[in-house]
């Protein structure tokens, strides 16, 4: 397979994935030349320094910045756990690193010399440089020796890495036709819904229920506050910056004057419940900032398109306590949609269990790689698999909660890619299968030598 793999290294396909697959194996250094660093880990006898961490995880954030291009913010770097990551990423390596002193590989002089031979940067005229090599180095303030040790130990895990590759992994052609399919086939579901709105009226409540949950929660049951503000509109009419007007503001705090001086027309929103002031400026994706100012204060210019808005906050008037006639009612309809919904999941349950399940409605054809369904809604992720159903394994055995209703899911009927399609691509596929399993069955392995070596991270440091 490996061999198969080389001749067919030219593929884009394949060399993208294999740039996925190993650019989290590639070494930058071991750590002989750190210094008086801080160690951020400890992996049998070697440690990890910052350096080598911040540089990973530097070098994650490029990928997927360059992978993501405009969705790439604060919040994506949040959810993509870079620093969990890249702590690992570096584990990994030096994992790698130990397996391969275990099994005894090691880099002869011929293949150093072929990959530095295979380094654009060092080449002159197609061919590599001796000089051009040094030079290189040293414009990078890289040491030649500091720079042999690192490359070696990258080859020697990369060596690692595709012995185990091969050893872990085993492969039919049944076997990827059937990744196949799941991945490019379609499927129908049938279904059925369990709503709480169509079971409010089997939920009883009693009286004396109702008055705990009052004196356990009436506190919360109050008025919405009154808001009353003056603001300002800066558009590209206005030929005035948004910032250089809130420094100005909020040393003066006279909005009238300020707006005087300056050509713009003072607005007074009037009293405004909370509900009416995000209707007003429903524009204003952000109100959070609203409960923040005290009366007098000046808001921080809050921008919408070409346009930026500054509130002065001029009245407040904090919510009062419900009547408990009000706040009574409110509980009311909150516990019995509360008990509605387990009455819902209750009765999907059972129908699962006894099955005697009637599935009434049909999805369209779709995508084994769905997320969601029309005029549904979007699946959570733990059950996605309900698109994975086959006349195998027929019934998902659990409710899925989806807009407050709860679904149980069962096949219909499939449509498999059309095997012309599967024999232009078969080739290159068996390729992207190998390469996928690869690297499933190293996150496993490696996973599992994390419990035979000693593993140390120093979170505090990282």
């Amino acid at each position: 397979m490996l061999r198969f793999l080389r001749k067919r290294a030219t593929s884009l396909l394949v060399k993208g994935l294999f740039f996925m697959i190993i650019v989290v194996f590639v070494f930058w250094g071991i750590g002989t030349f750190r210094g008086r660093e801080k160690v951020v880990a400890e992996i049998g006898k070697y440690r990890v320094y910052q350096s080598q961490y911040y540089e990973e995880q530097k070098r994650l954030v490029d990928f997927y910045r360059n992978l993501l291009k405009e969705r790439f913010d604060e919040e994506a770097l949040k959810d993509l756990k870079i620093k969990e990551k890249a702590i690992e990423n570096v584990v990994d390596r030096y994992l790698l690193l130990l397996i391969s002193e275990k099994l005894g590989i090691d880099v002869s002089e011929k293949e150093y010399a072929e990959h530095l031979e295979s380094i654009e940067a060092f080449k002159k005229d197609g061919r590599f440089d001796k000089k051009r090599f040094l030079d290189v180095l040293k414009r990078s303030n890289i040491d030649p020796k500091e720079f042999e040790i690192r490359e070696r130990i990258a080859l020697r895990t990369n060596k690692s890495k595709e012995i185990l590759g091969d050893l872990l992994v085993c492969i039919d052609e049944n076997e990827i036709w059937e990744e196949y399919k799941r991945e490019n086939g379609m499927v129908r579901l049938k279904y059925a819904v369990f709503s709480p709105e169509d079971l409010k009226s089997k939920v009883h409540i009693s009286e004396k229920e109702l008055e705990a949950r009052y004196e356990k929660e009436k506190d919360f049951y109050v008025s919405e506050p009154i808001y009353r503000v003056k603001y300002i509109l800066i558009d590209e009419k206005a030929g005035l910056k948004d910032d250089k007007a809130y420094m100005e503001l909020i040393k003066s705090r006279d909005m009238e004057s300020f707006a005087k001086s300056h050509g713009l027309y003072i607005y007074d929103s009037g009293p405004l419940s909370e509900r009416e002031f995000k209707e007003k400026f429903k524009e204003i994706k952000d109100l959070s900032w609203l409960k923040d100012l005290r009366i007098g204060d000046i808001s921080l210019p809050v921008r919408e398109g070409s346009k930026s808005y500054i509130f002065q906050l001029t009245d407040y008037k904090k919510g009062e306590p419900l009547k408990k006639e009000v706040a009574i009612a409110r509980i009311k309809e909150k516990l019995t949609l509360e008990k509605a919904r387990e009455l819902a999941r209750t009765k999907a349950n059972e129908v699962l269990k006894g099955g005697d399940a009637k599935f009434e409605k049909k999805t369209d054809f779709l995508s084994r790689n769905s997320t969601g369904i029309p005029n549904i809604g979007e699946i959570p992720e733990p059950d996605r698999t309900i698109f994975q159903l086959n006349e195998k394994n027929p019934i998902y055995r659990k409710p899925v909660e989806i807009g407050g209703k709860f679904y149980i899911f069962s096949f219909d009927s499939e449509k498999n890619p059309e095997k012309e399609a599967w024999e232009k691509r078969k080739n290159e596929y068996r390729i992207y299968f190998y390469l996928k399993k690869r690297e499933e069955a190293l996150k496993n392995f490696l996973r599992s030598m994390r419990e035979k070596v000693k593993v140390k991270i120093y979170w505090e440091q990282l």
